[in-house]
């Protein structure tokens, strides 16, 4: 079998990291002492964008002299629901997903030894809930409340919350008279202050006031920390604990450094020593503590073993109809195999299940996973980009005249259409041609959206302690993923199972098509 290894273009890599860079929270500052929980929206503060610079809020919060040292831990939130979905999360919030809550008992047992004097944390949901998972964990510190700050909330992004950020970012490129990705890449890289640019934007385009530019972001931040360090240092100092989010903390660590520090993965960890005034940045998105808590918690693995699946057999199955994004539910005899594939699958250990969001793929896993006596309770995932092809108008219609519709169009026979070797490349193509909906999706699409999710499902296992992963998508969605990974595979039964292995960045397909864990 072959191995392919993960490759991305270096502007897109740019583009990703610097939009991670300024995600900055709330217009004006609200101080660590002061009482959250009357208070739902920080202060507005004037002329922000003229009166503040990274450089210039980075000297303000070292002032303070004297007074102990403080140790400050900064620690991004686990993964979130919204973060799962690709949807603006800001000032809105949205709890921890299970994978969430297990990488942060990840970190937080690697955590477990260190005494915290102080624990901080934004007043939003996602990173109280992480903090207190932390210390919940930790053997040295004791009983200790975590005190919420509204000043280190992630950027308010106005009419944005809770908008797919593909939305967002296009109409910010939009606006900037940028025309596609490419272009918005080479811009983010060479246009100076790119990354205020591009969020002022966001403010401009917000019609309701809220959005905040970036200058009001450094503001915030950058007095929640000097107000933190300045009184932890009068009470002698120690170690603290500071949770928030991704944006927010590579701001403040940039800020402090004066250079742009790269991307934080959620629960990685962050050191900064404060002494006599100065700031001095010890480590940037450490996840170590993650790994050694792993370790611990014995989930870890340096490899992530994917088993695979296509679901049962469904009602436009039997009737031999096109199912693409539309869906059926699975037959008496879709359901059967699905209990006999979860018999033969019942003492693997998965640690996490996927699946398409379609009901015939989620009806498979759960029907799998509670014949599974190995596992426990899992989180699961839904991803769109596990889906079956689009097949636009000839959703519902029949196989046969689709198939017929597709050669008719390029002027052969069925049979002389598919016995082609790229049979399915040139059947997609031409369904995209003659698609009345203009909904029918091509080849490349597919592929393309299909190893996507492979590799999210692959890094997210990874960073989660690696493993087995239950997968439960469709016969062609399997097929072009398959494809991506240099196997030409031919048609995928129901409840087969495909073992792909993903190690040292790059995968590995172990079997293809296999159904002896039905009758096993």
């Amino acid at each position: 079998m072959k191995k392919r290894k993960n490759s991305i273009l270096a502007f897109l890599l740019c583009v990703v990291m610097i939009l991670t860079l300024v995600g900055c929270s709330g217009k004006g500052a609200q101080t660590a002492n002061e009482n959250v929980a009357e208070t739902t929206k920080a202060p507005e503060t004037e002329n922000a964008a003229e009166e503040t610079k990274p450089s210039d809020a980075a000297a303000e919060a070292g002032k303070s002299e004297g007074g102990g040292n403080v140790h400050l831990y900064f620690m991004r939130h686990g993964k979130t629901i919204l973060n799962t979905l690709d949807r603006v999360q800001g000032w809105c919030d949205s709890p921890l997903t299970d994978a969430g809550v297990q990488v942060a008992k990840n970190a937080a047992a690697g955590l477990a030894d260190i005494k915290f004097d102080y624990a901080y944390s934004s007043d939003r949901l996602r990173a109280i809930e992480t903090a207190n998972i932390v210390l919940e964990a930790n053997k040295a510190t004791g009983p200790m409340e975590v005190i919420p700050v509204v000043g280190l909330r992630e950027i308010n992004f106005g009419k944005y919350e809770g908008e797919l950020n593909g939305v967002m970012w296009g109409d910010v490129m939009e606006k900037l008279g940028l025309s596609n990705m490419e272009e918005f890449g080479k811009f983010m890289v060479a246009e100076e202050d790119a990354t205020d640019k591009a969020f002022d934007t966001i403010a401009e385009l917000d019609e309701t006031g809220l959005a905040e530019t970036s200058a009001e972001c450094r503001e915030r931040l950058m007095d929640s920390i000097d107000t933190i360090v300045k009184e932890v240092s009068a009470q002698g100092g120690g170690n603290v604990l500071i949770v928030g989010h991704g944006a927010a903390i590579v701001n403040i660590l940039s800020n402090l450094s004066g250079e742009y520090v790269g991307e934080l993965e959620n629960a990685s960890i962050s050191e900064v020593e404060y002494a006599n005034g100065e700031f001095k940045i010890l480590s940037a998105g450490d996840t170590s503590y993650a790994e050694k808590g792993a370790k611990i918690r014995g989930e870890v693995s340096d490899e992530v073993v994917i088993y695979l699946t296509r679901h049962g057999k469904t009602l436009f199955n039997t009737m031999d109809r096109v199912q693409g994004w539309t869906d059926s539910p699975l037959t008496e005899a879709g359901v059967e195999v699905a209990e006999k594939l979860g018999g033969g699958l019942s003492d693997v250990k998965f640690a996490s299940v996927y699946t398409s969001d379609l009901g015939r793929a989620v009806e498979t896993a759960d029907i799998v996973m509670k014949k599974n006596t190995a596992s426990g309770d899992v989180p699961h995932t839904r991803l769109k980009k596990l889906r079956e092809a689009n097949y636009g108008s000839f959703e519902g219609g029949y196989n046969n005249d689709m198939a017929q519709a597709g050669a008719d169009y390029l002027k052969m026979t069925v049979g002389e259409l598919f016995s082609q070797p790229n049979a399915l490349e040139v059947f997609y193509s031409a369904l995209v041609e003659i698609d009345k909906s203009g909904d029918a999706e091509s080849y490349g699409a597919l592929c393309q959206r299909t190893y996507d999710a492979l590799l999210t499902i692959a890094e997210e296992s990874l960073n989660n302690g690696g493993g087995n992963v239950l997968v439960v998508s469709h016969g062609n969605a399997i097929m072009s993923i398959l494809h991506q990974l240099g196997e030409n595979a031919g048609e995928i039964a129901n409840a087969s199972v495909t073992k792909i292995i993903y190690k040292d960045g790059g995968f590995t397909v172990e079997s293809i098509n296999d159904t002896g864990y039905i009758g096993k």
